[in-house]
């Protein structure tokens, strides 16, 4: 590799924490892919600005859309409310409002979601179950169908 030129990886992976901000809706796409959509609220937070706690919490809301078998256990285990990891590849697209603006756009290509349990920790004798839910197959390209 030449003097002073740095190779960057090509790494699109993105995890957030947050709660499920929208119960989760199943479409399918023309060619009848199966994909649940929904938006989690993820919030930051700082320092206050007088050294004193905390300042009130920056809440971002994003888009997720899960495919295939991910978006079967979404469907059935997630609702408005629930926490959350997310964990998947983040992905721009263009669209245009009604009013001809042309926008530009992020959301979330889920590859792993991992429900939080409420519990804060598991009791004498009971184990905690931390499920995952993960879709493994090929590699996609899903903006060749894309449902919107």
């Amino acid at each position: 590799m030449p003097e002073g030129k740095i190779r960057v990886p090509n790494i699109n992976l993105l995890v957030l924490s947050g709660r499920v901000a929208s119960d989760p809706e199943v479409k399918f796409t023309q060619s009848g892919k199966q994909f649940a959509s929904f938006s989690i609220a993820v919030s930051t937070v700082k320092k206050a600005k007088s050294g004193d706690g905390w300042a009130d919490p920056e809440t971002f809301f994003i888009k997720v859309t899960a495919f295939d078998y991910l978006a079967e256990k979404v469907q059935t285990n997630l609702q408005k409310g629930s926490p959350v990891v997310v964990e998947g590849r983040l992905r721009g697209y263009k669209y245009n409002t009604p009013e001809k603006e042309n926008i530009k756009a992020f959301d979330v290509t889920a590859s792993r979601i991992y429900p939080l349990l409420y519990a804060a920790a598991p009791y004498e004798g009971q184990t905690q179950d931390s499920s995952e839910y993960s879709y493994n197959g090929p590699a996609q390209n899903e903006d060749d169908d894309i449902p919107f």
